[in-house]
């Protein structure tokens, strides 16, 4: 599973204007809310994408079927927020309406 991390409000502005501008509305959560709930973000390289994961006793990332499943249960019990993206562009929205 994949996430972007915002550090700041002005990162965030960017990720809204330019990545998300076909999405109407995001969700965000706090980086420590994650951890919380046993959730590691791993960075893979592309600035300010992460992927999330859970870690296994020898440290390696997760992805049996009941690992997915268990990290899928942990990101959805974190407190997070669901807000309306200020810089959506419906031109931008390539979803099939249907």
């Amino acid at each position: 599973m994949s996430v972007f991390v915002a550090i700041d409000q002005d990162a965030l502005r960017d990720l809204l204007s330019v990545r998300f501008a076909r999405f109407p509305r995001i969700a965000v959560c706090r980086i420590g809310d994650l951890a919380e709930r046993g959730v590691t973000l791993l960075p893979t390289g592309l600035v300010p994408h992460h992927d999330m994961v859970t870690l296994t006793v020898a440290g390696a990332p997760s992805g049996t079927e009941q690992e997915l499943t268990d990290l899928l249960d942990r990101i959805l019990a974190v407190t997070h927020t669901v807000q309306d993206n200020p810089y959506y562009d419906p031109r931008e929205d390539r979803r099939d309406p249907h």
